[in-house]
């Protein structure tokens, strides 16, 4: 009976925290532990966005996203600026690093997001569109976007 874990969709603090994670760019950070005129700001941001994912009418093995909650993912400004160089802590070191060649920053776009290395056929696929676009970081945060956007990333499995 346990074999396996029933995919189940991330709850909504679960979906923030690790939309915070993946990207490093929400995380109100000091390194000099004084006050950050961003935790405000940053407050702000979670509670917009538990306000919009939570559901608290249903039990969390039933919970489904809506359609509300997906366009929001896809077009809203959370993952707009997950996917921006001067915003995302983690996509700006992957697209400056410069002892990353073009496999390097796939693998690690893959890994920071959905915490595995991508398939042969991922690897190709995206390689092509990278290689075809004109804009390399461009080009790489379309790809990143995409592996916030997934249903790999948003789900427990």
């Amino acid at each position: 009976m346990f074999a396996r874990y029933p995919v189940k969709p991330l709850s909504a603090a679960v979906l923030y925290d690790s939309l915070e994670r993946a990207t490093g760019c929400f995380t109100a950070f000091d390194p000099n532990g004084g006050g950050n005129p961003f935790v405000g700001m940053q407050q702000d941001a979670r509670a917009e966005f538990l306000g919009l994912f939570r559901d608290d009418s249903e039990s969390p093995a039933d919970r489904r996203t809506s359609i509300l909650q997906a366009l929001s993912l896809m077009n809203g400004g959370l993952i707009a600026d997950s996917v921006d160089l001067r915003r995302s802590r983690t996509f700006a070191a992957i697209v400056s690093a410069p002892y990353l060649d073009a496999d390097g920053r796939l693998d690690a776009l893959f890994l920071s997001s959905v915490s595995r290395l991508p398939t042969p056929a991922e690897r190709d696929a995206m390689n092509a569109y990278v290689h075809a676009a004109e804009d390399e970081a461009e080009a790489l945060a379309d790809l990143f976007w995409t592996l916030l956007n997934s249903s790999e990333f948003s789900t427990n499995h």
